[in-house]
């Protein structure tokens, strides 16, 4: 055998087995990072895209322009170039003291935390001092429905109505802190308090955040108000937290390498700190990208009417579909309503009925095409913006027709 035959048999077991950790490496990585995906589904998380998932919110403030970002590591992590957190309950990781301690420092620094409950109980935490003063109450389970504002300020601005639906209120706050935003007869819904430079917005709301809730009643409109509270320039970051829903690396906060060398064999991890150690030169060091600033779009504040306000804003990032949706969903809501049927009437239904109804019958073809040219929308059929300007507009021809404008 000669030398060349040689040098390429040496190496080629090791090349083997190096290739072979690599793969193990990935797959047990790849592995893990699933699993933290698994654990979110069913939560109010970003990455669910499911009807109780956040996910439409993150992606209407992207598209509006504003910076978004996930934030995967503890609120140890939360610093300067984020001033708004959205964190919603239930948690899969609960916070220890050490991420309230350093939460409570970036909120007095001028940080907006906004926290959404979850639909169990809570009592009282005196260990708490960001919300501890709060008690989450259990209330008779409530069907969907639409409050309007309590006071009117930078959160409640071009607000009329949010839709809720929630088994639980707010409560044992002290009125001189706290600032009630929305509330029912039950309670609280929505309260807001100063902390520092910063603030505190409680949300005991199911509805609000979801991806079923987001298009209904002004409920965009005051996400948009909440992720705009502490920074109305918007030059620093929205974080989202996915942390505390189980995604991210519990036991390696700044990133996924310490997460990768404990999934390693004892032995290996030997190997890999001589080989690091060697090579520390070449691997020091690491090359960061600053993203400049973003000029968001302002949201509307002088629209000429509600509709218009809200088409706007849909209009901006380019949800055409969810525009048009909340427009049907609110003339069929109407509609039910002057006919005095059920909630659960379906819109053939109402089409079949109108037509028995002298009122309606002139209309009834254009409530038809209406009803027709939405269902598509409705089963994922693609909404251009000049059809829904046009939808919109035989939308309001027929509420004035009929005398259905304003009907509530």
């Amino acid at each position: 055998m000669n030398n060349s035959s040689r040098t390429a048999t040496s190496w080629k077991y090791p090349v083997a087995l190096a290739l072979m950790l690599l793969v193990y490496m990935v797959t047990a990585f790849r592995l893990e990072i699933y699993g933290q995906y698994a654990s979110a589904a069913g939560q109010p998380s970003t990455v669910d895209k499911s009807q109780t998932g956040a996910g439409a919110g993150y992606t209407l403030l992207k598209n509006l322009g504003y910076p978004v970002r996930q934030l995967t590591s503890s609120w140890n992590t939360v610093h300067s170039e984020s001033r708004v957190l959205f964190s919603f309950q239930p948690f899969e990781r609960n916070p220890d003291q050490q991420e309230v301690r350093d939460l409570l420092k970036w909120i007095q620094g001028g940080g907006t935390l906004i926290i959404g409950t979850s639909d169990q109980p809570q009592p009282a935490d005196s260990q708490d001092h960001i919300a501890g003063d709060v008690i989450v109450i259990k209330v008779k389970e409530t069907k969907p429905f639409q409050v309007t504002p309590v006071v009117q300020s930078d959160l409640t601005h071009g607000v009329n109505t949010i839709s809720v639906s929630s088994s639980v209120r707010l409560a044992g706050f002290d009125p001189h802190i706290y600032t009630v935003l929305f509330k029912d007869a039950a309670g609280a819904i929505a309260i807001d308090k100063k902390i520092g430079k910063g603030r505190v917005i409680i949300l005991a709301d199911e509805l609000l955040v979801t991806n079923s809730g987001i298009g209904q009643a002004d409920n965009a409109v005051f996400l948009v108000n909440m992720a705009k509270s502490a920074d109305p320039k918007n030059q620093q970051s929205i974080a989202f937290d996915e942390y505390h829903h189980g995604i991210g690396f519990a036991t390696d906060v700044s990133g996924p390498g310490s997460r990768l060398y404990a999934l390693l064999p004892v032995p290996v991890k030997w190997i890999l700190g001589l080989v690091t150690l060697l090579c520390g030169v070449l691997l020091a060091g690491s090359v960061t990208r600053s993203i400049p600033p973003v000029e968001p779009p302002e949201v509307p504040r002088k629209a000429m009417d509600h509709v218009r306000s809200m088409a706007h804003l849909y209009q901006r990032s380019g949800a055409y579909g969810l525009a048009l949706r909340a427009i049907y969903i609110a003339l069929i809501t109407d509609l039910r309503l002057k006919l005095h049927v059920t909630a659960d009437t379906s819109p053939d239904e109402l089409l079949q009925l109108a037509r028995k109804t002298e009122e309606y019958i002139p209309y009834s073809d254009t409530l038809q095409s209406i009803i027709t040219r939405c269902s598509v929308a409705e089963n994922g059929g693609a909404v251009s913006e000049s059809e829904l300007v046009e939808i919109s507009s035989l939308t309001d021809q027929f509420r004035r027709d009929t005398g259905l404008v304003g009907h509530r």
